[in-house]
């Protein structure tokens, strides 16, 4: 690249006028209300944190903790452990997930447990 073809060399800006960058790619956001549900948004979610109901935490939802099956190399279980993850995380992408806070905004897979009886 020439000098008559270098980049301008801008930065991108946020609504708010400040530099916003996610690892080496600079990102501009316009979007306040996307912006808070990324920040709100932990490892191990099935969906953006605070797209659940108002109020909604994931300590509130079936989903969150579940029982782990552990099996050997020849596809025989051996045994099982309870992990504080999002079981509907698991069953999307196949993956288990790290623990999750039970305060954690909810996602919009959210489901509300049923009282025990």
């Amino acid at each position: 690249m020439g000098d008559s073809e270098k980049p301008l060399g801008l930065a991108p800006v946020t609504a708010q006028g400040s530099e916003m960058k996610t690892g080496n790619i600079p990102l501009v956001s316009l979007d306040p209300i996307f912006d808070s549900q990324i920040a709100k948004t932990r490892p191990g979610q099935a969906h953006f944190g605070g797209t659940g109901p108002f109020g909604a935490t994931c300590g509130e939802c079936p989903f969150l903790g579940y029982w782990r099956q552990i099996c050997n190399a020849s596809g025989d279980l051996v045994r099982t452990t309870k992990s504080q993850g999002c079981e509907k995380y698991f069953k999307l992408t196949g993956r288990h997930g790290p623990a999750l806070a039970p305060g954690t905004d909810a996602c919009r897979y959210f489901e509300r447990r049923e009282p025990k009886t």
